[in-house]
């Protein structure tokens, strides 16, 4: 079941944006998809913002880098769920 994050949307209202668990991630996008920003967040319980951050100042925990797509950011599906299983060396 997912959860549901209270996000800004562009004109500033505020929008419900579902949050998707890692497994969620994994059934729609394969463990070897790539998630954007705001879903990849709230796989891992973050703020869309925290990832942004990680990226701007590359210190995401254990090196996870995010990948570029015309100037947004991706995060790769497998880094994610070896980020919250501990595995990521």
């Amino acid at each position: 079941m997912s959860a549901i994050n209270h996000q800004k949307d562009q004109e500033g209202k505020g929008a419900i944006v579902p949050v998707a668990s890692i497994n969620e991630l994994i059934e729609r996008y394969g463990v070897d998809g790539i998630a954007p920003t705001n879903e990849a967040a709230g796989s891992i319980n973050r703020s869309p913002q925290t990832l942004r951050k990680w990226s701007c100042l590359d210190c995401a925990p254990n090196g996870i880098r995010p990948i570029r797509i015309n100037g947004r950011l991706a995060w790769r599906i497998a880094d994610l769920q070896k980020l919250l299983d501990g595995s990521v060396a």
